[in-house]
């Protein structure tokens, strides 16, 4: 993906556990050219407390694994949908999680998309392109 300078650099935030999923998503950015500012959070409880610091700028999006300890994926996207600061915030679940039951709570709570995490390197590039591509072509408030 050749960058853009007309579109604007977004905060994005990911909220990953695997630290190679993590690394993983890092090298596609600078393969891809994305200019967009990552910010890492391994921990979805660390993340929600960030979120609800007023000091805190918000993420226009945020890439969400389901699978973490303490608080999972799904949890944090329903206390983000439950909270006027963070409702309408663009989440992506991002996950290896095929689970009907997984992916139909995402989308009831207002999930932006829900991402089946491929096996192959080569794929997960490929998808993440793709996302990037569209959250370029989407506006903000």
């Amino acid at each position: 993906m050749q960058p853009n300078p007309s579109i604007r650099i977004l905060d994005i935030m990911l909220v990953e556990d695997d630290e190679v999923d993590v690394m993983h998503v890092q090298r596609c950015f600078k393969k891809m050219g994305v200019k967009h500012r990552l910010h890492v959070f391994e921990d979805s409880t660390r993340a929600f407390q960030q979120l609800m610091d007023e000091a805190y700028p918000l993420p226009q999006v945020i890439l969400l694994d389901i699978n973490m300890p303490k608080m999972n994926g799904l949890e944090l996207l329903a206390r983000l949908r439950n909270n006027p600061r963070t409702a309408h915030l663009m989440v992506f679940m991002m996950s290896t999680s095929a689970n009907q039951a997984d992916r139909t709570a995402a989308y009831q709570n207002q999930v932006a998309g829900y991402i089946i995490k491929p096996l192959s390197a080569t794929d997960f590039a490929d998808s993440l392109q793709k996302l990037m591509r569209f959250i370029d072509l989407c506006a903000f408030p």
